[in-house]
């Protein structure tokens, strides 16, 4: 099957132009931090594509801003609701604001989902870092910046 390029580019554009309350509910989920379940950012399901998505339990989270209030994107978030519950895939749909003022009730929400079925959680080892090196990074020059003096290299240079 050849992979639609230009459902790549909107996927990417939707991850790199996520809203505040999604970036915040991506830092709890990404990296299967969410009791061990992985999930994914701006996932393409048929025709459409759902801001997160975890396939282990075919559930779909929605963060709406109010551009989803209006009369003719309520009906398009219907039908693409209806078609993936076809597709077996339960979506959970939540305002970003609801999010904001009470991040802990939504991932409560979440959870409830696989409640019973937890299972423990393992620490994973750190990565390898070879690709870091041994040296002390250079300066931040906005720091030094701040400090009256830009020639100065507070790591290397101790107060002379």
């Amino acid at each position: 099957m050849k992979k639609d390029r230009t459902r790549t580019a909107i996927r990417r554009k939707l991850r790199n132009s996520a809203t505040f309350a999604e970036r915040i509910l991506w830092y709890s989920l990404r990296g299967s931090q969410l009791d061990g379940r992985k999930f994914t950012r701006q996932k393409g399901i048929g025709p459409y594509i759902v801001d997160f998505y975890c396939a282990e339990e075919k559930l779909a989270i929605e963060l709406d801003g109010s551009v989803h209030d209006e009369p003719e994107v309520q009906r398009y978030d219907q039908a693409r609701e209806e078609f993936l519950c076809r597709e077996g895939v339960k979506v959970l749909r939540f305002k970003n604001d609801e999010f904001l003022e009470n991040g802990d009730r939504v991932i409560a929400a979440i959870r409830k989902i696989w409640s019973g079925r937890e299972r423990p959680v393992t620490v994973r080892p750190e990565r390898s870092r070879k690709h870091r090196s041994q040296k002390t990074p250079p300066p931040n020059p906005l720091l030094l910046q701040r400090r009256g003096n830009s020639s100065r290299n507070p790591v290397t240079e101790e107060g002379e």
